[in-house]
């Protein structure tokens, strides 16, 4: 059990490698000013990041890219090109380094929108969509 942990430690978290649409889907739900910023802090020019599909495109090249970098880099190499960025109290394992790296090249609500798992917010969608159909007609609970 101990060797299977550790080996989930050192491996790359499931949310870095979500299909490109994946995050395309979670990207695009984030405002356009959000992505503007990012976008033009990745050098897309001014004109160019007023749209809010060519923004998340500048992002999602950048982040594809980045990912494969990050992949092929090792944890203490990772952690040294963070330096400051990485938190001193943060837990030492890759899934650490890696959302870190994320964060600090397009911060924290880009960087959540890369790590979330749609399929889980799905999952959690409909089965909120059942609480409140039960709640809506108590009497549907009775069948249980």
């Amino acid at each position: 059990m101990e060797a299977c942990l550790l080996s989930s430690l050192v491996q790359d978290p499931p949310w870095f490698s979500y299909p490109v649409d994946h995050y395309r889907e979670a990207v695009s739900a984030l405002p356009a000013t959000v992505l503007r910023t990012v976008a033009r802090d990745l050098g897309c020019d001014k004109s160019e990041s007023r749209r809010k599909e060519l923004s998340t495109d500048v992002i999602l090249r950048h982040f594809v890219a980045a990912r494969l970098e990050f992949s092929a880099l090792t944890d203490d190499v990772i952690a040294q090109r963070l330096g400051a960025s990485l938190p001193s109290d943060s837990l030492k394992f890759r899934g650490t380094y890696l959302a870190a790296g994320v964060v600090h090249l397009y911060g924290p609500d880009v960087a959540a929108a890369l790590r979330r798992s749609l399929i889980h917010n799905s999952s959690i969608d409909n089965e909120s969509k059942r609480s409140r159909a039960h709640s809506s007609a108590p009497w549907a609970s009775l069948s249980r």
